[in-house]
């Protein structure tokens, strides 16, 4: 996923507007920006976490409806396996267009190559991508090996590992990554 963000980024003409809007490259070490960072992606997070529970509700057993449900009985039937994989496709296309995109537009602001600006803020990105795409890493790989029966207890468990990363990435985000991409734009 990394190599298709960096080649994504490298072929999208960014905006550099966008870029200067997404709050990476300004100055602001106050509590307030770390609430909004956070904010941020404990948005992200909770999508993740429920495209995963919906992951783990697809995936459950399929039990037929009891009979005093006679007329519902159209739409019981067992999801098609191509569903999961078709989804798993789809969630690993936007994900990476869409942080293709950021870095189009921060690398258009900052003038740095995205292959660049991503080693810039891999201090913080690292983390917090890891911790915002455990519970969809789990997803994928439950869907991958057809075994999504166990998946809700690990996204809860997947949670309460992320909460913390992402609360310390977004203060490495908030008072650590200005000074290195202003260091690096000098």
């Amino acid at each position: 996923m990394l190599v298709g963000t960096v080649l994504g980024g490298s072929l999208l003409h960014g905006n550099a507007a966008s870029g200067q809007n997404s709050g990476l490259v300004s100055p602001a070490y106050s509590l307030g920006s770390w609430f909004y960072i956070v904010k941020r992606n404990l948005l992200v997070l909770g999508l993740h976490f429920c495209a995963c529970m919906i992951g783990a509700l697809v995936g459950r057993r399929h039990r037929p409806l009891p009979d005093s449900w006679q007329r519902w009985q159209v739409l019981d039937r067992e999801l098609p396996r191509w569903m999961a994989r078709g989804a798993r496709i789809y969630g690993l296309a936007a994900t990476t267009i869409g942080l293709s995109i950021q870095l189009a537009n921060i690398s258009a602001f900052t003038h740095l190559a995205p292959a660049e600006l991503i080693g810039i803020v891999s201090v913080h990105a690292i983390p917090e991508l890891v911790a915002l795409f455990l519970p969809f890493g789990l997803l994928l790989y439950s869907t991958y090996r057809e075994d999504l029966h166990r998946l809700e207890l690990l996204v809860w468990q997947s949670m309460a590992i992320s909460l913390p990363i992402v609360l310390l990435a977004a203060a490495i985000e908030t008072w650590i990554t200005p000074h290195l991409i202003g260091a690096a734009l000098s």
